[in-house]
């Protein structure tokens, strides 16, 4: 308590404090003139704060403008820089992702995670680079499957994408979602078609332990591929719960 109180107590007079306030715009003009934002912002709040400590004591009405503004300022300067990647990564989370231009996303992800980590310390973009990072990751996860879900086995493709889709539920990324999920589609279908060249029919029951899938989800997609021309599925029996194979568009598969 005795220190805070000797340093309220420092400047007796407004001379003494405008010449440490004096100080403070000179280092805070300085830091400006090198793009040191940080060290510019921080200097500006300290006297903002040493400013209010006073203002009881003497008219600073002036310098708490003068300020003020400068702080206001550094701000905007700083949101502007950060507002230009916040931009980058939006614009490329509304680019139509699919297979054929997966790779292309890739590498503006590339340069655009270089170009946030050589910044992030000089504009305060930690929270704009974790963003970034984390899509950049399952962009990469995404690349994995994508390049190997027609060639592994299925259950291990199947666990992969399901840990995938989990994991993409805490985050706001549309355009992996609508990937993600067409590779399973296609990953799910394939299956099946690999299942209507051995079975003509099967129970539902037993056909969720074969796709690795619970019985709701399956059923939903029974009914969206039974609308296809050429589905691996011919009929479905609601009253058996019994699933009929389309054999013959099997044999082009």
């Amino acid at each position: 308590m005795k220190i805070f109180k000797d340093s309220i107590d420092r400047y007796k007079n407004k001379k003494d404090l405008s010449k440490k306030l004096k100080f403070y715009k000179e280092f805070v003009l300085k830091k400006l003139e090198i793009d040191d934002l940080n060290s510019s912002l921080e200097k500006a709040r300290s006297a903002i704060t040493l400013i209010k400590d006073y203002q009881e004591n003497f008219d600073l009405e002036k310098e708490l403008k003068e300020f003020s503004e400068l702080n206001q300022e550094i701000t905007s300067e700083l949101n502007n820089h950060r507002n230009i990647y916040v931009r980058r990564l939006n614009n490329l989370l509304k680019e139509n992702a699919d297979e054929s231009n997966l790779e292309n996303l890739m590498k503006l992800m590339v340069i655009l995670k270089s170009d946030a980590d050589q910044i992030v310390d000089k504009y305060n973009l930690y929270d704009v680079q974790s963003s970034i990072n984390r899509y950049f990751g399952f962009i990469k996860r995404l690349y994995i499957v994508l390049s190997s879900y027609e060639i592994v086995n299925y259950f291990d493709v199947a666990e992969n994408i399901f840990q995938f889709m989990k994991d993409l539920e805490f985050e706001n990324f549309p355009n992996l979602e609508v990937i993600i999920q067409s590779i399973y589609q296609k990953l799910v279908t394939r299956r099946l078609f690999e299942l209507a060249k051995q079975y003509d029919k099967l129970f539902v029951s037993n056909l969720t332990d074969k796709m690795a899938m619970n019985q709701e989800d399956l059923m939903d997609f029974i009914i969206t591929i039974l609308e296809q021309p050429n589905s691996p599925i011919k009929v479905y029996d609601s009253t058996n719960q019994e699933i009929t194979f389309n054999r013959e568009n099997s044999k082009t598969e």
